[in-house]
């Protein structure tokens, strides 16, 4: 069964509201009446069933039935992802919300290829949160993934949560690889990687992230794609240190 997302204002104690292309998927494609049972998550965490009642011109309201909690990943983790050349980062972006990532933070570092004007990057990220919020819903997740507007590195610091693991992912680091990082911090709730772009991240940068409490690890003896090394680290920290 599909799972449909019900953001937080349009839940009004027992009741939900569906409006725009959900409301449209409800009645034009999936032909529901008055009466059918659906499924919605509400980005807590919690699967919602939900009884269809009267449909309006333009929404449709329903009885919620059930609440269910869902089981989610243990681990929250942040992304800090140097925006890439066109394209990727909405690739990253997709990966990211189905392996389970809570926040996604782009950033401009000094070797970023991609400048982004401020109108531009307001409709860009509008555009991630709109694939972010669509592959939620494909892969049924009950929980949400945030994206935050770009920025530069310095601004992680006012992202950083307490006592989380902390990580910098740079091509330079021969000496401690993610994996036995991550076996040495098996109890961790909290875990923040920062990815750079293309040409990888400055020797200044890597000294900034380090004031903030970024270890550095290798991701093996290659140098990978952005794309690749984005996703790569997700999935094996997920791996290491989530219970499932």
């Amino acid at each position: 069964m599909r799972r449909f997302f019900i953001p937080a204002e349009r839940i009004d104690g027992g009741r939900v509201t569906f409006a725009g292309g959900d409301y449209h998927h409800l009645i034009h494609v999936l032909r529901k009446q008055t009466g059918d049972i659906i499924e919605a998550t509400d980005g807590w965490g919690n699967i919602l069933r939900i009884k269809i009642g009267s449909a309006g011109a333009d929404n449709i309201s329903g009885e919620i039935i059930g609440r269910i909690p869902a089981p989610e990943r243990r681990i929250s983790l942040t992304l800090y992802q140097a925006i890439p050349r066109q394209g990727l980062f909405d690739f990253i972006i997709e990966k990211c919300a189905e392996l389970g990532v809570r926040r996604v933070v782009p950033l401009v570092t000094e070797r970023t290829v991609v400048r982004l004007a401020e109108e531009r990057s307001a409709k860009k990220l509008e555009r991630w949160r709109r694939i972010a919020g669509e592959t939620v819903k494909k892969v049924g997740r009950a929980d949400t993934i945030e994206v935050f507007s770009v920025c530069g590195l310095p601004e992680i610091a006012g992202f950083l949560r307490p006592e989380s693991l902390r990580l910098a992912a740079w091509e330079m680091e021969d000496m401690r690889g993610l994996k036995s990082v991550l076996r040495e911090k098996s109890g961790v709730n909290d875990v923040e990687i920062v990815i750079g772009p293309e040409g990888g991240l400055s020797a200044a940068e890597i000294s900034v992230l380090n004031g903030m409490g970024f270890g550095n690890v290798s991701l093996g003896k290659r140098i990978l794609k952005v794309e690749t090394a984005a996703i790569a680290a997700v999935a094996n920290i997920f791996y290491e240190l989530d219970d499932d």
